[in-house]
């Protein structure tokens, strides 16, 4: 029986150079722990060396269709030009951040550039004020 296929899925918006050219490559797991970009979280990733996860994962490529989900793009807080496919699920505070950026544009317009740049609570704190 031939040995399961893994295919590696980034998880974050920014991912190193390594992470992000191992992306939707296809190989068993010995081929990934031999290969340049080794598994997720070992020293051979960048973000790894620099201490700073991208947090990849390795998924069997068999059990990818069951997930139709996987490998579509999607826009991540002011991403336009990302080509990594992003597999994410929204959180709580990132649905009430989404309803406050619907919500900003509907009564005020174009969102500031620096809301891109805030973490989620940040967003919610300044638009919240703003919405006031």
């Amino acid at each position: 029986m031939p040995e399961a296929l893994y295919t590696n899925i980034v998880l974050s918006s920014g991912p190193c150079p390594v992470c992000a050219e191992a992306s939707g490559k296809e190989m068993t797991l010995k081929e990934w722990a031999a290969s340049r970009y080794g598994t997720p979280g070992s020293k051979k990733r960048y973000c790894c060396i620099r201490g700073n996860n991208c947090h990849c994962i390795l998924a069997p490529v068999a059990a990818l269709a069951q997930f139709p989900a996987i490998g579509e793009k999607v826009m991540l807080r002011g991403d336009f030009d990302t080509d990594i496919p992003a597999i994410i699920e929204i959180m709580p505070g990132e649905t009430m951040l989404e309803m406050l950026l619907k919500k900003y544009e509907a009564k005020v317009g174009k969102i500031p550039t620096q809301v891109w740049y805030m973490s989620i609570k940040e967003a919610i704190e300044f638009l919240t004020k703003a919405l006031k």
